[in-house]
């Protein structure tokens, strides 16, 4: 059974600071990097029971493309209250610099 940690980041400096400890802390874990709460939430669908520990950043971009479409990334927020509606057994743990929404 693979073992997998699952964060939802977007900053690349963080994700790179990441990718350099994780190995040394979890080095029997595969570490899967999201930056999007939706496509986050879909692969959790089908990988929740391999996971064993999820990150949360709360804040994600919201994005206009040159052609004037908007893509809203999401929040940690939406994932944390998928997995308020599934059997969550392993530690969730929110990693942000938004005092106000990290601690709701």
């Amino acid at each position: 059974m693979a073992k997998l940690v699952t964060i939802l980041e977007d900053d690349p400096s963080r994700i790179d600071a990441m990718r350099q400890w994780l190995p040394a802390l979890l080095p029997t874990c595969e570490h899967i990097f999201f930056d999007h709460a939706e496509r986050m939430i879909a692969w959790l669908r089908e990988h929740l029971s391999d996971v064993v520990l999820i990150s949360l950043d709360h804040d994600l971009p919201i994005v206009r493309g040159d052609d004037g479409t908007i893509t809203d990334y999401g929040t940690g927020r939406q994932v944390a209250d998928y997995l308020c509606t599934v059997d969550t057994r392993c530690p969730v743990i929110v990693h942000s610099s938004n005092n106000v929404f990290a601690a709701a």
